[in-house]
C-alpha cells in the first residue's frame, strides 16, 4: 500500500490535472477562480474568520481551517502500521485482552471479479438485535487497559519511563481529524493532555456532547442496518441475534512525518485464505461497509466526496487494503457487493478531495495540538470544531472535576516493579 506522497498520484487528478474546488490548478498549483475584494487571486486563507479580522491572542488559540487548495503540496510520509497487539471487547463491553471476537468473512461474500449480487434482508431479526451502549468513554478506557498490560513492549527503551507514541488515541479520532477539510459541517470536542511524554486524546461529536439525547430514529436505523450487514458477512442467518456491542481491536503504531501514534481500530474481518496467527500488519484483514446506492449526479458526488474519503482514511490509518461494500436500496435489501482497494479509491474519488489535503491537514493541526497542550501539560486542553467554523483552544480550569486519565491509570503505568522486571 502506497501512503504518502512525494507527487504524481496525489497531486493531481487522472488525467494529470487538479480539478474539483479551486478548478484550473495544474500539477498540484492551485488558482482561485478569479480575484476576491480587489485582490490578486491566489489561495484562499480561512474559510471563515481569517488571521486579520482575529485579536492577537484569539488568534494564537485558534487553528484556522483554510479552503482544501491551501494544504495542496507534497504531503509527507505515512508509514505502514505496525500491529503492537490486539484485545476483544464483549456483549457487556468489558474488556479481554484475547482473541474471543476475531471474526472471519464468509468466502461467499468476497467478490472474486470485483462485484457480487446478493441478496441481504437488513430488516429479518430486528426484533432480536442487541443494540450498541457504548461510546467513546468506554472504547478509550479499553484502550488504556491494554497499554497498562502491555507497557514493555510500548517503551521508547526497556528502562524508560516513556511510551514510544507522541499521540495516544481510538482510530476515529485520527479519522475525524483527518476527513476535517472536506466535512465543514462536522461539530467535535477533542479533549487531550499529556501523561509522561504522550499526549493521551479523545473525542466526543456533536450527538456525544448532548446528555441524555434522543437518537434520531433514520439514524439508529442505518446504525442497524450496519450491523446487520456485518453479520451477514460472517456467514451470520437473517433470523439470528445480533449484538452490536462485540468488538476485536488491534492496537497500532505508525508514524506521519515526524509523528508517531499509536491507536487502537476497530478491525471487522480476516480473511481465511490470508490471516497468519502472528500477525504484524493487517494485510490479511477486510473493512466491509454498506451504503445505500447510488441513483442521482447528486448523491454520486457525496458518494464520492464523503463515502470514498471515508474509507481511504480507515484504510491508510489501520493498513487494511481491502474493503466490501454493501449496497442497498431504500428498503434495506442489500443486492450488490463490490470489492474495493485502499490504494485505488482516491482516483476513484475524481477530484472530489485529495489525500495529501488530509494528511497535510492532519500533520499541522496535531502540531498545533502539541504546541498547545505542552503550555501546560498538566492540563486538560479542549479544542472544539463548530459547523462551517475554525477550531478553538481552550484550557479547563484547575477546579474543573474533568479529567481525562482516570487515577487507575495514572497510578499503575510504569508503577509495578513486576513489570519493570519483566521489561529488563
Amino acid at each position: 500500500m502506497a501512503y504518502y506522497h512525494t507527487g504524481g498520484r496525489f497531486m493531481t487528478g487522472p488525467r494529470g490535472r487538479a480539478r474539483g474546488r479551486g478548478s484550473g490548478a495544474e500539477s498540484g498549483n492551485w488558482r482561485m477562480r478569479g480575484p476576491m475584494n480587489g485582490q490578486n487571486a491566489g489561495p484562499r486563507a480561512s474559510r471563515w474568520k481569517t488571521s486579520s479580522t482575529l485579536d492577537e491572542q484569539e488568534a494564537r488559540n485558534t487553528f484556522q481551517i483554510k479552503w482544501p487548495e491551501n494544504y495542496q503540496g507534497v504531503a509527507p510520509l505515512m508509514g505502514q502500521p505496525e500491529v503492537l497487539g490486539s484485545y476483544s471487547v464483549d456483549e457487556d463491553r468489558k474488556f479481554l485482552h484475547d482473541e474471543s471476537q476475531l471474526d472471519f468473512i464468509d468466502m461467499e461474500y468476497l467478490p472474486v471479479d470485483g462485484e457480487k449480487k446478493v441478496h441481504m434482508d437488513l430488516n429479518k431479526g430486528m426484533d432480536k438485535f442487541i443494540d450498541f451502549s457504548g461510546g467513546t468513554d468506554d472504547s478509550f478506557r479499553s484502550l488504556l487497559q491494554w497499554i497498562l498490560s502491555n507497557e514493555c513492549i510500548l517503551k521508547t527503551h526497556k528502562s524508560s519511563s516513556k511510551l514510544d507514541a507522541d499521540f495516544i488515541s481510538v482510530r476515529k479520532t485520527f479519522s475525524k481529524i483527518m476527513g476535517t477539510p472536506y466535512c465543514i459541517r462536522d461539530t467535535w470536542t477533542l479533549s487531550a493532555t499529556e501523561f509522561k511524554g504522550s499526549i493521551y486524546m479523545k473525542m466526543y461529536t456533536e450527538v456525544e456532547n448532548v446528555e441524555n439525547h434522543e437518537v434520531d430514529p433514520q439514524v439508529k436505523k442505518l446504525s442497524l442496518y450496519g450491523h446487520k450487514f456485518e453479520h451477514f458477512m460472517k456467514g451470520g442467518k437473517p433470523e439470528e441475534n445480533v449484538v452490536a456491542n462485540e468488538e476485536y481491536r488491534c492496537v497500532l503504531r505508525m508514524k506521519v512525518d515526524q509523528i508517531s501514534l499509536i491507536h487502537a481500530s476497530k478491525l471487522d474481518f480476516a480473511d481465511p485464505e490470508q490471516f497468519e496467527e502472528d500477525f504484524k500488519d493487517l494485510n490479511g484483514f477486510i473493512m466491509v461497509s454498506c451504503a445505500k446506492e447510488v441513483k442521482t449526479p447528486f448523491s454520486m458526488k457525496s458518494y464520492k466526496k464523503f463515502k470514498l474519503n471515508q474509507w481511504w482514511i480507515r484504510g491508510i490509518l489501520s493498513g487494511i487494503p481491502r474493503c466490501v461494500i454493501g449496497y442497498r436500496n431504500d428498503d434495506g435489501i442489500v443486492h450488490t457487493l463490490k470489492l474495493l482497494k485502499t490504494d485505488e479509491i482516491p482516483m476513484m474519488a475524481e477530484d472530489e478531495w485529495k489525500p495529501n489535503v488530509c494528511i497535510n491537514f492532519f500533520v499541522s493541526f496535531l502540531n498545533f495540538v502539541k504546541s498547545k497542550v505542552r503550555e501546560d501539560p498538566t492540563a486538560v486542553h479542549r479544542f472544539h470544531r463548530k459547523p462551517k467554523g475554525n477550531i478553538h483552544w481552550s484550557k479547563l480550569p484547575s477546579s474543573s472535576h474533568m479529567t481525562l486519565l482516570p487515577s487507575w491509570f495514572t497510578e499503575q503505568l510504569f508503577s509495578s516493579k513486576d513489570t519493570k522486571n519483566d521489561c529488563e
